[in-house]
């Protein structure tokens, strides 16, 4: 689990580094309202993206894990589980183009995000994630990101360029999955799919549709609205301040697609006290990223994002300080989620709390983006960020110590507000915007480091 883990964080080192490379280039050659344009297409394919994926990516993980490494039994299930997927990526297919047709707006746009759809159906990677070949996934999908890079590099010159910018993106996911095939011969074997096994997983795979459709709502909608109360310039401001703050996420999404196969497999084999054990590690790990990631952005935001984003995109700066909360509520509600209620097939639960987020999600947009703009989008997803939180908390609460699982929370507190003053006070010294950022990045990160450190080794003697 490691080693997995250890390639994950290198994938989601690297796409991050990727945007990091190119939103300041980007963001200057398309300016505001070319972003916006591609963040609002964006937000409008992913939902049909969505609908041909439905809940597959979390419940083939789980099957394929429950397997315990049964190529028959692995290939029987996936075989059939594809062909579910297929169909249903057909209709999507077949819906958005039909979409994109009865448009007058961006239409070509539209058509080449439509690209993603073919990606999707491609899309195999809960196979080798169930399998836990991370390193196979992971090896080809850095080969395209670096392509990417590159061809934006080479191929986006002026804001005329956003066709090409959004389809070197799409290009790039449907090469990446497409590449995942030459790989699946050596793990499963060729098992005709039966209209009667396809049945079994038709509802499972519906009802976990139904969070992945609801988390959607509260991750892309709030664009939709932006794009309809205010201005398209508006959705740029939005989506590069979420890119920012998405960065939080880095180990959260890598420690939560490696523990689910884990967890998964800990449940079946029933051993439970192994299970809370990587529970309560990776909670340690994940909210002493979060707590530094979140006081150490907020520190830099002011000068950083006029100064990698260019001066068009400083209202993106409180859009940050908004949304800033989201970090701390991302890992604690992806671990419980990835490592107990899912893997314990407790579906309801993590369904019902999708569809609760959803609708706060909703209501607070309509209540606050007529009147507060971005601001308000940002209220609203915090609120139902930290709604999924706290339900995940209470659905594990009998089984997992709370006492545990936070320990040490007040002291990574104490160390962040003690890295923001460090990073203030550097940001008070006469030198350049980019050698500021630097060493306020640099310090203010070995500060946290260094005390937690410590702090952690004392806690241990005594």
């Amino acid at each position: 689990m490691k080693f997995n883990f250890a390639y994950q964080l290198i994938y989601q080192i690297l796409t991050i580094i990727i945007p990091f490379i190119t939103t300041p280039y980007v963001s200057r050659i398309l300016g505001a309202e070319g972003v916006g344009i591609y963040s609002y297409t964006n937000a409008v394919v992913t939902y049909f993206v969505l609908f041909g994926r439905l809940g597959i990516q979390m419940y083939g993980n789980r099957l394929i894990a429950m397997q315990n490494g049964d190529k028959n039994k692995v290939s029987m299930h996936f075989w059939n589980l594809f062909m579910v997927h297929l169909i249903f990526s057909g209709i999507s297919i077949i819906a958005y183009y039909v979409f994109v047709m009865n448009i007058q707006e961006h239409k070509l746009i539209f058509a080449i995000q439509g690209i993603q759809l073919i990606a999707q159906m491609l899309d195999i990677n809960w196979l080798f994630f169930g399998l836990e070949k991370f390193k196979i996934t992971i090896t080809r999908n850095i080969i395209i990101k670096l392509l990417t890079l590159i061809s934006i590099f080479l191929f986006v010159k002026t804001s005329g360029d956003i066709w090409k910018y959004i389809f070197i993106l799409a290009f790039g996911t449907a090469l990446s999955e497409c590449m995942l095939w030459i790989a699946v011969p050596q793990y499963i074997n060729w098992h005709k799919p039966m209209i009667k096994e396809m049945k079994t997983h038709i509802k499972p795979v519906i009802k976990l549709f139904v969070p992945v459709i609801a988390s959607s709502i509260y991750t892309m909608i709030d664009k939709l609205f932006i794009k309809h109360y205010c201005e398209i310039r508006q959705v740029g401001y939005y989506e590069n301040a979420e890119k920012i703050v998405s960065v939080g996420r880095l180990v959260t999404v890598a420690l939560g697609t490696v523990a689910l196969p884990h967890a998964s497999k800990l449940v079946v084999e029933k051993r439970e006290s192994d299970l809370q054990k990587l529970i309560y590690k990776s909670l340690k790990v994940d909210v002493w990223f979060a707590v530094g990631f979140i006081y150490g952005i907020v520190g830099i935001a002011q000068t950083f994002i006029p100064a990698f984003m260019g001066e068009e995109f400083e209202p993106s700066v409180h859009i940050i300080y908004a949304l800033a909360p989201c970090v701390l509520c991302w890992p604690i509600a992806n671990i419980f989620r990835t490592q107990y209620v899912i893997p314990k097939q407790m579906d309801n639960i993590y369904v019902n709390s999708q569809i609760i987020a959803a609708i706060i999600n909703v209501i607070s947009n309509m209540l606050f983006i007529p009147y507060m703009g971005t601001i308000g989008a940002a209220i609203g997803t915090v609120a139902a960020e930290s709604m999924v939180c706290v339900i995940m908390i209470v659905a594990s609460r009998k089984t997992v110590s709370l006492k545990k699982c936070f320990r040490g929370f007040v002291k990574m507190n104490i160390l962040g507000i003690v890295m923001y003053i460090v990073i203030k006070l550097i940001g008070n010294l006469k030198m350049s915007v980019w050698m500021c950022t630097v060493t306020q990045v640099m310090l203010g990160g070995a500060v946290y480091l260094i005390l937690s450190t410590f702090i952690d080794k004392y806690s241990r003697r005594k």
